[in-house]
């Protein structure tokens, strides 16, 4: 299984287990150490991409993750390897049909449309005995047809914005019910290229409450070791107003697995204006290092705080986090530890862990 981003609108897999984005590949720029990763589930990958998972000996039977909307027997396969494919499936056919009314009908390429669902359950353990949970999901529909620049979106509101070194996804934060809701609309990319994107989404919240969101992204290289890249998301919630979030990476691969990250973030918005807090703001480093083709770790480092009324900072964080594709080629899970040092408690240190299951289902 290739490692690529968690990220971007060119698409790579959700499945992969890096969790970050290089920046564009440049030869002279490469690092000098290219050992292979061990693959500790021997997986057999093909020449397309998709993976056959033996499962069976007696038998012979192999399961192969779905890439495309082809049917194929599954006969004698396990059932958990059956229901697995069976659902995925399922999710297939809808966008073909979709495709096909609002496509155009001698467009070939929907062949290889399909629908994507990842689902993300976790469970917090803090040492002041708090204990919480939540789901986060994300369903994809992409309309081929439209050259993959339109997809229908339908995912709990939080989604998965703390792909970049725990920004408003930090660990603590799990299961505020605040951001236990949904949102459901359209997701069009307006432009796309080697070094930016463009896209937009409009649609509906919870309480059929409308959001428009716009999200620009640029990256390139500053010099031979660093590259640089710039997320600006502009956002309007109904009840709640406008938000600006602006996040500012800069990048520097230690070698061919491993990758040093800074992140500046900076947010303002109506409701941080009306509760008198100013711009949020956090600074970040990242070490991720992936182990072996099916596993990572990911060493961090933030702090964090607003610049009103008085400028101070809210919490000091340090984390590592552990991700393993285990089982099933469509099977993760997480365990992230933390120590947290919150100003509301004079700084004292706080403790916990984060334990996460993480499955996808669709065309992968």
């Amino acid at each position: 299984m290739p490692a690529s981003a968690l990220e971007g609108n060119k698409e790579p897999l959700d499945s992969d287990v890096m969790l970050w984005d290089p920046g564009p590949d440049e030869e002279d720029d490469e690092p000098v150490d290219d050992t292979p990763l061990f693959d500790p589930e021997g997986w057999q990958e093909e020449a397309d991409g998709s993976i056959v998972l033996e499962v069976d000996e007696k038998t012979g039977q192999a399961y192969r993750v779905p890439d495309d909307c082809d049917p194929w027997s599954v006969d004698e396969l396990r059932w958990v390897d059956r229901t697995h494919y069976a659902f995925s499936r399922g999710l297939c056919w809808p966008t073909q049909w979709l495709d096909g009314v609002f496509g155009d009908p001698d467009d070939q390429s929907r062949s290889s449309s399909g629908t994507s669902v990842r689902v993300v359950a976790a469970q917090l353990l803090q040492d002041d005995g708090e204990r919480d949970s939540d789901v986060r999901f994300r369903v994809r529909a992409h309309l081929p047809g439209l050259e993959r620049r339109l997809s229908l979106v339908f995912a709990s509101e939080r989604d998965f914005e703390d792909d970049n070194a725990g920004l408003p996804g930090s660990p603590e934060t799990t299961g505020q019910r605040e951001d236990n809701t949904f949102r459901a609309g359209v997701n069009w990319v307006l432009r796309t290229a080697d070094d930016m994107d463009l896209d937009m989404d409009i649609g509906l919240r919870s309480n059929f409450k409308a959001f428009w969101r716009a999200r620009y992204r640029y990256q390139k290289p500053i010099s031979e070791n660093w590259s640089f890249r710039l997320t600006e998301t502009v956002d309007w919630r109904d009840t709640r107003g406008f938000r600006s979030r602006s996040v500012f990476d800069f990048d520097r691969p230690l070698d061919s697995h491993t990758l040093f990250r800074l992140t500046s973030y900076a947010e303002i918005s109506n409701e941080l204006i009306d509760e008198g807090e100013g711009w949020f703001w956090q600074q970040s480093a990242v070490v991720g290092r992936e182990l072996t083709r099916r596993s990572a770790m990911r060493y961090l480092v933030s702090v964090e705080g607003f610049t009103r009324p008085d400028p101070k900072v809210e919490n000091y964080r340090a984390g590592v986090t552990y991700r393993r594709n285990t089982w099933r080629p469509w099977f993760y899970y997480e365990i992230e530890p933390y120590l947290l040092w919150p100003r509301e408690t004079g700084y004292r240190t706080a403790t916990g862990v984060v334990l996460r299951v993480e499955t996808l289902f669709g065309i992968l």
